[in-house]
């Protein structure tokens, strides 16, 4: 009966080494396991989520005459077919009561966004040009980016006057513009620059030292414009202080 207790002593603890044994091995395996490998995927996937859940068709940039970023618009025009697709922008409408206004962006016609002349924190914008990037992200256009720029005045100071006279001109007429600071006339280091209506630069014009400025309806090469609406933009230097100011004026041209 005493005799099998060494054999039970040296077994045990045979079998005890070999259960101890196991325990690292065990370690191991929860060190395989792909916990670690499955963490990265998270992430991964909540990084893309954001942009999946704006559901933006289309993303509008704007930025400024130094290239920094004002602001980004989302849009979510549907468009449908394929085809050609056209950036354009509307007139910026300045607000009655106040600084600011707004910008329409359009792609073939149809409102894609809406600016309204504020930066990312919410501040007005200085007056001037801007750049607009649209990038349409639909498979219509197969994800296409257009661009166009367009002069904004969100800041218009009762101060500063700008007329043409007249506004409405034919074949051998002229436009005298006349610009002036509280009521002292620009001088020559203030300018005018004229646009069609598709924003591109069409002239510039020096204005005299009386703040006038005589426009005989012809571009930059001399060549006579076509019939149409175009906007005399005032890039103005105030003569008492040097502030800068931008202002612009509309005027017709009939053939």
């Amino acid at each position: 009966t005493n005799t099998p207790t060494p054999t039970e002593t040296s077994t045990s603890s045979n079998t005890s080494t070999i259960t101890d044994t196991h325990t690292p091995t065990d370690t191991a395996t929860n060190s395989a396991t792909p916990t670690a490998t499955d963490t990265p995927t998270v992430t991964y996937t909540s990084t893309i989520t954001p942009t999946e859940a704006s559901g933006c068709l289309q993303t509008v940039r704007v930025y400024d005459e130094r290239g920094e970023e004002m602001a980004s618009i989302c849009g979510n025009l549907s468009l449908g077919g394929t085809g050609t697709y056209t950036m354009s922008l509307s007139t910026f409408s300045p607000n009655s009561n106040g600084s600011g206004g707004s910008i329409g962006i359009y792609l073939n016609g149809q409102l894609v966004a809406t600016w309204n002349a504020t930066d990312e924190k919410g501040n007005v914008v200085p007056n001037g040009f801007y750049h607009f990037v649209l990038a349409e992200m639909g498979t219509n256009t197969g994800n296409s980016t257009f661009e166009r720029d367009a002069f904004i005045d969100p800041n218009h100071p009762d101060s500063v006057t700008f007329t043409a006279m007249p506004n409405h001109a034919g074949p051998g007429e002229t436009i005298t513009f006349a610009a002036f600071f509280d009521g002292v006339p620009a001088d020559g280091r203030s300018k005018i620059k004229m646009y069609n209506t598709a924003g591109e630069l069409l002239a510039v014009i020096n204005l005299t030292g009386m703040g006038t400025a005589p426009w005989n309806l012809t571009n930059g090469l001399g060549q006579p414009v076509a019939s149409g609406i175009y906007f005399a933009v005032l890039s103005g230097i105030n003569p008492s202080n040097g502030g800068t100011t931008y202002k612009i004026t509309k005027v017709l041209v009939t053939h």
